[in-house]
């Protein structure tokens, strides 16, 4: 896994707090707070990596309450190849966070990309934005909503002396939200062409309005909507005619919220240069924070069949190992 530090620079450091730490090797003795952090791995070229993020927002909060050491929102970007800090969404106020101190009991909650925070009286919460047209990489990886709070440890409460790896916070942000794949097995009379005969692939009946409380590592539905997402083009093998085991293959991708899905919630539409062809998926299905699910479905000139779901966890698996059309 490729890390990427990102290195929150500090002007001025206090004595004090040097003094303080002193003894602790694990501890920077300017107090400056350091974050390495990474993204679990993404299937796909499309999607949030190590290599990749260009925001994250944080927020450290400690167990004292004390204002000096509580950053909420901060809006880290990476700059002329280095990470600078802001307090505001609109990058005019840099920023020069410290620890409080070696033993000193905090909280961390970060993502990416960075949106902000709303409230509506039921307390802070982060509102990813999942794109209804993903056909192009970008806005795929803008849907691509990667969190972490304290490190995926579960505890209530991290100190700098238990957590701090070579004198840096380590951050895993984790996929909040799902991936679907789309697996196409074109039929003989659409196996002779060079280019894909499918010009676009929709889901239609997805939720893509979501909440993530602060602090917490529940995704819930914000407005309860089903919606109809774009998918993103992945890959096209052509055929060749009808010779057997070698049926033009396509696959398209998007990212999905989490929830549950009664049977018929799902269609699938799929528009090819002379037809559209559209799939009611006949089961329930949940989608799962982290998980990544494909569909195989076979387009003929009669109609579209399909076959089982497949589920798989999103960082572990590769569609060219696991997914398969016919």
């Amino acid at each position: 896994m490729n890390i990427k530090h990102i290195i929150i620079a500090c002007a001025a450091v206090s004595v004090v707090a040097c003094s303080k730490n002193e003894g602790n090797t694990n501890f920077p003795e300017d107090s400056q707070i350091r974050v390495s952090t990474a993204a679990v791995n993404t299937l796909t070229k499309a999607g949030t990596t190590s290599e990749n993020i260009t925001s994250i927002c944080y927020y450290i909060t400690p167990k004292s309450g004390n204002a000096t050491y509580t950053y909420e929102g901060v809006n880290a970007r990476f700059e002329n190849n280095q990470w600078v800090n802001y307090n505001d969404q609109y990058f005019n106020n840099v920023i020069t966070p410290l620890w409080e101190g070696s033993d000193k009991e905090f909280k961390i909650c970060a993502y990416s990309p960075y949106y902000g925070t709303l409230d509506y009286g039921s307390g802070p919460f982060v509102p990813p934005v999942i794109e209804l047209d993903q056909s192009t990489e970008a806005n795929l990886k803008n849907s691509d909503f990667v969190y972490s709070v304290n490190n995926g440890t579960g505890a209530e409460y991290l100190t700098p002396a238990q957590a701090l790896v070579n004198k840096k916070l380590p951050i895993v942000l984790n996929h909040m939200m799902s991936k679907m794949f789309i697996n196409i097995s074109l039929g003989t009379e659409m196996n002779t062409t060079e280019t894909s005969p499918v010009t676009k692939v929709q889901i239609s009946g997805v939720y893509t309005d979501k909440k993530i409380a602060l602090f917490s590592d529940e995704v819930s539905i914000y407005l309860n909507v089903g919606r109809t997402i774009n998918m993103h083009a992945l890959s096209y093998t052509p055929g060749q005619g009808g010779i057997e085991g070698t049926r033009a293959k396509t696959t398209y991708e998007c990212i999905v919220g989490p929830a549950e899905h009664q049977a018929n919630d799902l269609v699938i539409s799929i528009y090819t240069t002379t037809k559209v062809y559209k799939y009611t998926i006949p089961t329930a299905h949940t989608f799962v924070s982290g998980q990544a699910y494909a569909l195989n479905l076979n387009v003929g000139v009669d109609g579209v069949t399909g076959g089982d779901m497949t589920i798989a966890n999103w960082e572990m698996v590769s569609p060219d190992d696991v997914f398969e059309t016919e």
